[in-house]
Order: C-alpha cells, then sequence, then structure tokens
C-alpha cells in the first residue's frame, strides 16, 4: 500500500480544493459544522497512554452511533475503554448525548489528510481501532499499520453501486482491504463481495447486522403515548402514516397518498421525519400550498388546535415517533432516491413498513422482511396510495405483520456477539 498512500495523499489536498464550494454549501444548509472543528484538524483530546486495552470506534452518523450502542456497553462490562468518533454534526451531537459521560472521549474524526491524522493517532493512542459499515479511510489505516495496530471492519455492507465501483479498480481496493486485520460482514451477501474484492477469507465473517442489536429502551407507556398525541394536536384515536427518513420528492408523495386517503373517509394523521432536518424550508414551502392544519416540532409555540401533518425536524427522536406510528413509509426507497433508510427500528417496535422498489443498502433485511410478511414492497409512488388504504381498512393484517416484524427482529439479533467474539483475539493479553 506504501505507492498507493502516495498518490493518495498527492491528490487529496487538489480533490478537496476542487470539492470544498460543494461541501462548504453543505455544511452551511445542515449547520454545526463548524462545532469542534479543531478536532477535524488533530488537535482533540489527548488521553494519556492506556493502562488496558483501549478501542477507537469511527462511527460515521446517527445510524451507526445508535448501531453501537449494545456493542458499546459489553465492551464497558469487559472493563475496556472505548473511544468514539464521527464524521457529521447530527451524529456528533447525538454521540455526546449517548456517550459522553461513559466513554473515554467522544469526539469528532479527522480529516483524512496526513497531518491531521498523524495528530489524532498520536492523541488517542489505541489499542485497537474499529470502522463502521463501509468506511475505509487510507491515511488512517496506514497510520493504523505504521504503529502496528489492528483495524477491523465490522458491519461491513457494500451496495450495488459500491460494488461496482469497487470492481472498477480492484488492484488498488485490494490493497486498502489488506490494511484490514478482520472484517465482520452485516451479511452472506456482504461478505462474498470483500472477499471477491480481495479479502482473505480467512479473517473474515458473517456476523449479522449490528442494527438489530440496538438497544430498544424503555418503550413508550399508553401514558406517554397520549401525551406525546396531545402535544402534537393529534386524536388519541387517529391511525398515524410516518414517513422515516424522508428524502426530497417522497414528502410530496406522501402528502398525495394522505389526501387522498382523508378524502375516502380515514381517520388517520401524517408525520414526517425528514432524513435531513436543514430541509425544514423545503418541507415549509411544500405545506404552505395546500390547505391541511400543519406544525413543525421545532416551532416555538405548541400547536394553535387540531392538526393533520406535524413534521419531526428534529435529530435523535425517530424512535420515539415510530413508536406512535401505524404504518411507516420508509424513505429513500422510491426515484429518483436509491439506497433505502433502515427498516429495523420499524420492525423492532412491531411497526408495519412499505418501501419503494429501490432498497440496495438493506437488500437481504428487505427481502426477509417481506418473506416474513412484515413489510411491502410497492413497485413506485402510484401504488402508495392504495397500499396505505387496504392496510389501514384491516386491523387484522395489520396486528399479524407487528407480530411478524417484532419475530423477525428477535430472531435475527446475535450480531454483537458474534463482533466481540472477532474482537477478543486482538484485545488477550
Amino acid at each position: 500500500m506504501s505507492w498507493l498512500i502516495w498518490i493518495y495523499r498527492l491528490l487529496f489536498l487538489p480533490t478537496l480544493i476542487f470539492l470544498l464550494p460543494y461541501y462548504l454549501l453543505r455544511m452551511f444548509r445542515r449547520g454545526g459544522y463548524l462545532r469542534d472543528f479543531h478536532q477535524r484538524i488533530g488537535f482533540g483530546k489527548k488521553l494519556t497512554a492506556p493502562s488496558k486495552p483501549r478501542i477507537w470506534i469511527q462511527a460515521v452518523s446517527v445510524g451507526e452511533i445508535l448501531a453501537i450502542e449494545s456493542l458499546v456497553r459489553q465492551l464497558q462490562e469487559k472493563e475496556y475503554e472505548v473511544v468514539i468518533t464521527t464524521t457529521t454534526s447530527t451524529g456528533y451531537q447525538l454521540a455526546l448525548e449517548k456517550y459522553q459521560e461513559n466513554v473515554s472521549f467522544t469526539g469528532l474524526f479527522p480529516l483524512d489528510f496526513l497531518p491531521f491524522t498523524y495528530l489524532t493517532w498520536q492523541r488517542i493512542r489505541p489499542t485497537l481501532a474499529i470502522l463502521m459499515e463501509s468506511e475505509l479511510w487510507p491515511e488512517h489505516l496506514w497510520q493504523a499499520r505504521q504503529r502496528k495496530v489492528p483495524v477491523l471492519l465490522v458491519n461491513a455492507r457494500m451496495s450495488d453501486h459500491s460494488f461496482k465501483r469497487a470492481k472498477r479498480v480492484k488492484w488498488a481496493y485490494r490493497s486498502i482491504l489488506q490494511s484490514l486485520e478482520g472484517i465482520a460482514a452485516s451479511s452472506p451477501q456482504d461478505l462474498l463481495r470483500y472477499t471477491e474484492l480481495g479479502f482473505t477469507k480467512k479473517k473474515a465473517i458473517c456476523s449479522g447486522n449490528l442494527k438489530l442489536d440496538f438497544e430498544l429502551g424503555q418503550e413508550l407507556t399508553s401514558e406517554e403515548t397520549k401525551k406525546w398525541r396531545q402535544d402534537m394536536g393529534f386524536p388519541q384515536e387517529s391511525a398515524i402514516i410516518l414517513g422515516s427518513s424522508t428524502w426530497p420528492g417522497e414528502e410530496d408523495i406522501l402528502l398525495e397518498a394522505f389526501v387522498k386517503l382523508l378524502e375516502k373517509g380515514l381517520d388517520c394523521r401524517l408525520v414526517l421525519v425528514p432524513r435531513h432536518v436543514e430541509r425544514r424550508h423545503e418541507i415549509r414551502q411544500l405545506l404552505e400550498n395546500q390547505n391541511l392544519p400543519w406544525h413543525f416540532r421545532t416551532d416555538i409555540a405548541p400547536p394553535p388546535g387540531p392538526v393533520k401533518i406535524y413534521v419531526a425536524d428534529t435529530t435523535g427522536e425517530l424512535r420515539n415517533f415510530t413508536q406512535l406510528a401505524t404504518v411507516a413509509f420508509i424513505g429513500k426507497t422510491l426515484p429518483p432516491n436509491e439506497g433505502s433508510q433502515s427498516p429495523i427500528e420499524a420492525a423492532a417496535f412491531g411497526i408495519p413498513s412499505i418501501y419503494g422498489p429501490s432498497t440496495s443498502n438493506f437488500r437481504i433485511i428487505s427481502q426477509q422482511l417481506e418473506s416474513a410478511n412484515a413489510s411491502y414492497r410497492i413497485k413506485g409512488h402510484e401504488d402508495l396510495f392504495s397500499c396505505l388504504f387496504d392496510l389501514l381498512n384491516n386491523g387484522e393484517q395489520l396486528r399479524q405483520m407487528s407480530e411478524a416484524a417484532r419475530s423477525w427482529h428477535m430472531d435475527n439479533a446475535g450480531a454483537t456477539k458474534q463482533t466481540l467474539n472477532l474482537f477478543s483475539k486482538y484485545l488477550e493479553p
């Protein structure tokens, strides 16, 4: 990998400069990126030399921060020291809320450029480094190799698009993969893809998906559910349709289907939880052009009266809104979007789900949910209304789908244990 890292270093700065306008605009829209920016250039907390195994986990965003919850808890039970870094501003906020008081350091992952990465490694000094899902940072891996620190890729997955792209530069990808000491793949298909790209089969396992092991926490009580509905301006008996982590265009489609449901006389309400909260202004414009009463969670005043549409434009609250739902539409699954957000949380809470044709990020899981009769796949946006109409008019079917979803989740949990087994040989004295 030595020649490859020098090519990477030579290309990094001009590529960063070229892409800088795009990222500056993205940072401005999302907000919060400048918070603790010094950590992104290598000036995070300087930790003392570890007296026991120190595990550095890089979890890029909100989904990964939630996915590692069970893993972090069990590592702490074994009295290992844990450091958590993340990349996005929303992931950072959630990481601080969930882990800051219980781990050695919760911070931001550095830009993958030699001086920044070098400084961060000098300050953290881990015994073992963990990357999540599909993150393979060449400089990060090189710094680990220079210090003889093993790096594992856990909950590893590879989408169809990423696999096609990786095969075009297999010679380079293989070199990067060889910097890893082990891979815990989230599905048999992901395991096969990594080995086809050149990773050693003996060092790879199929652990299952860590996101199936997330901590459900205390479920909402009936009194809490009533209070949430009241605060949202919803009647207690109305069905709730959840747009879970929606992407551009999907709010329009949900709104269109929702209006038709109301016209058919169904007593229902719509909750929109956009994947990126900075899109609140775009969604507000959409709602201003229709006549149904609506409310945003971040609005200072409570709803002035009964509400038909509620927009949860906050971070880290999807779990509560999922529990309130009667049925959930999973975002990033209708064209032009593709890939899918996670259907796992809805299944874990026993919420029947609907998604569009594109679920490549969760291909195996979505197929399993369909086979278990816990989810429905629609061919396109024109099918959403009829699918929702049929489900909301069939209480027995909703109940059966709810039971099937919970059963599927319980039957497929256990990835944390398999992942810890992979860790063990790197942490033994």
